[in-house]
């Protein structure tokens, strides 16, 4: 199955913004307690970060975001020429 996850806020009048992602529902582990799911990350798309307050991130969405920034460089620039890996780079760097 295929889902979407789209986190958003919206001002009426003001402004809008929604990351939204598609997420892939996957077997993860099997214990003695049973199957258990989880998911993969379908969209790979760099999140401007220009768009981004880093203030009001806690440590572990800073990580979240680095993480999935190093995953859409390392599955997208073997496609890609030098100069869109470097592009890509440096739209995907840590904050």
């Amino acid at each position: 199955m295929v889902v979407s996850d789209e986190p958003g806020i919206y001002r009426e009048g003001k402004y809008g913004f929604r990351a939204e992602n598609l997420l892939l529902v996957a077997e993860k582990m099997k214990s003695e307690s049973g199957l258990f799911l989880g998911f993969e990350t379908l969209t790979l798309c760099y999140f401007d970060t220009n768009l981004i307050e880093r203030s009001l991130l806690d440590e572990e969405e800073i990580s979240w975001l680095n993480s999935y920034h190093r995953m859409v460089f390392e599955r997208l620039s073997v496609f890609l020429t030098e100069v869109e890996r470097r592009w890509l780079r440096g739209k995907t760097k840590e904050i």
